[in-house]
């Protein structure tokens, strides 16, 4: 099967013209029911994009109907629709976790063993509201360093493998 983009894009804007109807009918006007084209609403299919509806015919499926879900007609938005909108992941980090983070810079530093001492000590001791504003400090900081930041991110994004 050949990946055919300009079908594809056509079927979904088709089925979203029609929605929340079937565009069978007029998906027939784009040729869409040769082995070409049902290859390529298969592969739309399996992605959650359309649904295929049919009977089966001498082993195979007769397309009968197809309907553009939401998560295609998402696809189809710009800014990716309300899936993107309910998708917004948020992170939280436990504040020992960035006690330790920041302890570890610490270590790391070439400061002198009792500055790190006191650092960590001040560390320890800072409420969580104290380490929340040390964090937007160090934000801060790092933001108005920011080609230093960018070649950091840029050289770390390298290492993290794309999903």
């Amino acid at each position: 099967m050949k990946n055919d983009r300009e079908l594809q894009r056509r079927i979904l804007d088709t089925a979203s013209q029609h929605y929340p109807n079937d565009a069978g009918n007029v998906l027939k006007e784009l040729n869409c029911y040769d082995d070409h084209g049902t290859a390529n609403l298969c592969y739309l299919e399996e992605l959650g994009l359309v649904k295929v509806s049919g009977v089966p015919l001498h082993g195979f499926r007769a397309i009968h109907g197809v309907k553009i879900t939401a998560k295609g007609i998402d696809f189809l938005a710009d800014d990716g629709g309300v899936g993107a909108i309910l998708s917004v992941v948020t992170i939280k980090i436990h504040e020992d976790s960035i006690r330790l983070l920041i302890s570890q810079r610490i270590d790391a530093s070439a400061l002198a063993e009792g500055d790190k001492d006191s650092l960590k000590a001040t560390l320890k001791s800072l409420p969580g509201e104290g380490l929340k504003h040390l964090m937007t400090k160090l934000v801060d900081a790092s933001l108005d360093s920011l080609p230093k930041t960018i070649d950091l991110f840029s050289k770390a994004a390298n290492l993290i493998p794309i999903q």
